[in-house]
Parts: structure tokens; sequence; C-alpha cells
């Protein structure tokens, strides 16, 4: 066997991820909002973009197809005569990707700043921490209670708990416990009530307390028999009380009312809302899909750099200085002409330079109008079979919901299945029955006795009605509730039916009886 370096030649076919296949991919799985923020930094880096506004009207054409419009090598292009003058050695004719409609006269800008608006200023919130210290200041504590008090509440957590030990508070502040524990029951009395409390224990007596139901039934449980009382061992615990499973079970009822994280209503973040990126109307018993309203703005060229290109001629050569044009007493130095031409060939390269600058960032806008162009109609064609497949749905309700997979959808449209992936990833769509993700319309099939095949959601909203319509007194096994589902020709495991539960957060039989 030789060894050695050869040179050969081989061809191989496969996918380059270009740099811009890459952008058009990430623009494709952006949700609307995040989209419309990168919108907003290229609006700063490209002074070519601008926002199409509703007043002022477009062209014949749209501004998606002015953006998408190129020449094409032997067709005619029905431009002005001036427009003409201003093409590019490619051939292609700038002045498409111009509005006809935008005004760029001084004058034009000063009407449209009367209608801008300021940014809006998000609305402060009062936190658990602010609320506490306000009460705090009314009561008329002494100096020293009052600093360990303030102490005290930068060490409660976003439930109202106290964090630490009241030891490791006496030894921080070199200060009597006894005086700790005083500092801690003024905290315990202010609102909400059951903040300040140690564990959730103490929180409920103190919520009990202050209801004067402390000596109740509901307060012997969760002073003597709270363990127990979570595992929902009624029995055990109307033994050891002298009572029937019947009180307990109402004394149940009295402690689940109480609060079990008495400071999360204060603590918690601003409610986030969620935005659909595509809304389907039934229309004319037709059901339409379109894009949410408002989510991403459209986009064109600024037509105002349309004078930087008409004020540039076609580059023409520049002449070759002479031999011997910068010696002395040459033409050049006696002759102002020559002085003329060089200024000349200066002003030249800077309006050369100017105009590669608007070539290349009309090319940049051009691609972003294009991606976001191909981004909406992919996007329509996904939710619309998406809506083919699951007509029952729309028309009936979740209970008709099919099985339905990435790939389907993907040789529906005739697109790769990390395309639909894309797509439907972080995305929500407006219904008439409400606002969905999109990735709630696939899911698995489960198989029936006559071999068609039902979605597991179909499974899943069945046991829950089962549930809902059980015998509280006697309830459903997760076993009971399989035979009965295979009775109505649905074939499903016992521990399917238990992953399905769980999934839905509803309690095994044995915690859902009521006595």
């Amino acid at each position: 066997m030789e060894l050695g370096l050869r040179l050969t030649q081989k061809q191989t076919l496969k996918l380059v991820m270009t740099p811009r296949l890459q952008q058009a991919l990430k623009l494709l799985q952006m949700p609307s909002l995040e989209l419309s923020q990168h919108i907003d930094q290229e609006l700063l880096t490209n002074p070519l973009l601008e926002v199409e506004e509703d007043e002022v009207e477009s062209p014949a054409s749209e501004v998606a197809e002015a953006a998408l419009a190129e020449t094409i090598p032997g067709e005619e292009s029905a431009t002005s005569p001036d427009d003409a003058e201003f093409k590019s050695e490619e051939n292609i004719d700038w002045s498409e990707y111009f509005d006809d409609g935008f005004e760029y006269a001084e004058g034009g800008r000063a009407e449209r700043e009367d209608q801008e608006f300021f940014e809006r200023t998000p609305v402060g919130r009062t936190t658990l921490l602010d609320s506490l210290h306000g009460q705090l200041r009314l009561l008329d504590l002494d100096e020293e209670t009052e600093r360990v008090a303030e102490y005290l509440l930068g060490c409660l957590d976003d439930h109202g708990f106290l964090s630490v030990t009241v030891e490791e508070v006496a030894a921080q502040l070199a200060v009597p416990e006894e005086m700790v524990l005083t500092a801690l029951e003024k905290i315990q009395e202010l609102e909400p009530v059951g903040v300040g409390a140690r564990d959730l224990t103490e929180s409920l007596r103190i919520q009990l307390r202050q209801r004067g139901r402390q000596d109740s039934l509901a307060g012997r449980i969760v002073a003597d028999h709270f363990g127990a009382f979570k595992q929902k061992q009624y029995q055990e615990i109307a033994r050891a009380l002298g009572v029937t499973p019947s009180d307990v079970q109402e004394a149940a009822r009295e402690i689940a009312s109480l609060n079990p994280r008495p400071g999360a209503q204060l603590a918690l973040e601003d409610a986030r809302y969620i935005v659909p990126d595509l809304v389907v109307e039934k229309i004319d018993d037709a059901y339409v899909v379109s894009l949410a309203e408002g989510t991403v703005p459209r986009l064109r060229v600024n037509r105002k750099y349309r004078e930087i290109l008409r004020a540039s001629p076609p580059p023409t050569k520049r002449r070759e200085p002479e031999p011997g044009a910068d010696g002395a007493g040459s033409p050049a130095a006696s002759d102002p002409a020559a002085g003329d031409g060089q200024a000349r060939d200066e002003r030249a390269r800077s309006r050369d330079e100017e105009v590669k600058f608007v070539q290349d960032k009309i090319k940049s806008a051009n691609w972003l109008i294009q991606t976001i162009e191909q981004r909406r109609r992919t996007m329509i064609k996904v939710m619309e079979s998406i809506v083919e497949a699951q007509i029952d749905f729309f028309e009936k309700g979740p209970a008709h919901l099919r099985p339905l997979t990435l790939q389907d959808v993907a040789e529906r449209i005739g697109m790769h299945e990390s395309t639909v992936s894309r797509v439907t990833t972080n995305k929500y769509v407006q219904i008439p029955r409400g606002v969905f993700p999109l990735k709630y319309f696939f899911s698995s099939g489960l198989e029936t006795e006559s071999g068609q095949s039902v979605s597991s959601k179909m499974a899943m909203a069945r046991i829950r009605e089962l549930i809902d319509k059980e015998d509280k007194k006697k309830p459903l096994s997760d076993q009971k509730i399989a035979e009965l589902l295979r009775e109505e020709g649905l074939i499903v495991a016992r521990r399917t039916v238990a992953k399905y539960r769980e999934k839905m957060n509803i309690l095994s039989a044995r915690y859902r009886k009521e006595f």
C-alpha cells in the first residue's frame, strides 16, 4: 500500500446552510412579538427600511409585490424614461422598490409628527415588601423592635413565609430571641393574613385565628393532624378526634378556603398576555385564515433615497493621468482645468460610494421583505392544512379532535417536517372557540375496535367527563375508567388512563372520595 498525498476531485450533493438561510429559518420560528422586535432593530440599522403607514395609499401593486419584484431578463419593465437611466450594472430597476405614495418633503414629515405619541410607561405595582413596610410604619413600635421587624421583612420569601429561624435573626442582630418573637408577632398581624409564618401550618393557624376558628375542628386538624390531612386520611382523623368522616371532610373544605401562599398575590409578576399570530374566522360557511392584524408591521423601502440614485449617473471611466502630470512644469500644474477634472473625479467617486451603499441596503431590505412575506405565506399554508384536517374540531368541539402529526401536515403542503415544526413552535391562533397554541392540534392516535384512530386529547376529554359525572362517594378507579372506554370502543390501558389523569392534574380515586 503506497502512502502519500494525492489531489483528487469528486462530486457530492449536500445542503449548505448559508448565513441567509439560517437567518430565514430563525425568522420563521420567531413568534410575532419577537419578530416585531427584530424588525425594530433592522429599522435602526437600515435607513432604507420604514414601516408602511395605513393612511398612505400604495400604488396599484401591493408593497410586498413591489419588494419582491425583480426585472426578468427579456421582459420589458413598465418604468418611466427618468427611471430607466438609473439602472445598475445588474439591470435591476431600483425605482421599483420605492413607494410613490411616500411623502419625503419636509412638509409631509411635519404633518406626521403631530400624530406621533410618547411611549407608554408601564404602571408601577405595589410589592409585598412595600405594602408591609407601609403597614409597619403605622404601628406604635419602639425603635429597637421596629429595627428587628424591618430586618424580618427582608427575610420573607415570595410566598410571605420567614426564610430564616428566630435564633439566626437574634444572633445576627445581637438581640434577645424574645424581642425577635415580639417583632414577628407584630408582622403576623399585618395584611395579607398569614404573612410572616415560619411554615404552612403556622400560616393556616394564623388565618383561622383571625377568623376566630382556632378552636374549631379545622383548627384542631391543622394543629394536631396536618400530616394525615395532607394524605386525605379522613377516616383515621375521624377516629382520632371522635367525629364522623363527613365532619372531617367539611372541615377540609374550610381549610381549603384558606390561602396557602399569603404573599404570592403581591409577589407575582405582571400577567403576560398571549398575542395570537394567526386568526381563523368563519365566513359564509368557510374558515378563512389570516395573520393577526398589528402583530408584524409591513415594510417598504424609503423613496427618499431615490434622489441619491437619480443624482448619480452611471459610473464613467476616469481618465488616467498623463506621464509627468504631477511633475514640475506639467500642464496640470499650470492649467486650472486640470484641477477641476480632479475635483470632478473626487465627486464621482463619492457619488459611486453613495450609490453602492444605497444598492447594498436595498438588497438587504429586499431580502428581509421577501423573508417576512415567505414566512407569512408558510404560516397561512400550515394553518389552512390544520383547519382542513381538524374541521370536525372547529365545527363540533375538542371531543372530535383527530390524530395529527407534523409529518401529516408536511406531506399535505409539500414541505419538510422541520419547517412545519418551526412554524408551529411558540405560535398561537385565535379561533371562534378561543386562543390555542398550534401544537394543540397535534396529538397521537389511539386505536378503536373498528380499526379507526382517535386523538389522545379526545380520550382525555372523555376521561374528564366520566370523572365529573362519577359518584363522589364511589369514585371510578383507573381500571374501571379503562373498562368503560373499552365498552365505547376505545382501546385504552389502565396505565394510559393514569397517565392522562395525571396530565390533567386529577387526583386518584382514593383522594377524590367524599363521605
